[in-house]
């Protein structure tokens, strides 16, 4: 289950639904990252591949279950620093992006 369909069974509140380990919104024209998909602490792999965001809310930063995290094809310039809480992180990509640099946050990602 992917892309729209997953955001529509997220944003329901109606129906229970236990979201699955892995989060896969790529190509979905996001602009901002929904609250809902926000709130699944227990997503292990979260996938934004082919969006339009530039910034994520600190609260996917401070999931520290989170093991994949593929960035990849939007519009990000730079990445704070709290990228280096990510500690269980093993994969991360950040192509086809705007950045220049990388936070010193990725000599503390020993994992990664």
């Amino acid at each position: 289950m992917r892309g729209r369909v997953l955001l529509e069974l997220l944003e329901n509140d109606d129906e229970p639904f236990e979201p699955p380990a892995e989060l896969d919104l790529d190509g979905c024209r996001l602009r901002a990252l929904p609250d809902a998909v926000v709130r699944q602490h227990g997503t292990l792999a979260l996938s934004l591949y082919d969006n339009d965001l530039a910034e994520l809310l600190d609260a996917v930063w401070r999931n520290a279950q989170l093991r994949v995290l593929n960035l990849g094809g939007n519009r990000f310039a730079t990445l704070p620093p709290e990228l280096a809480e990510l500690l269980s992180l093993q994969m991360l990509d950040l192509g086809h992006n705007q950045l220049d640099e990388l936070p010193d946050a990725f000599s503390y990602m020993r994992d990664l």
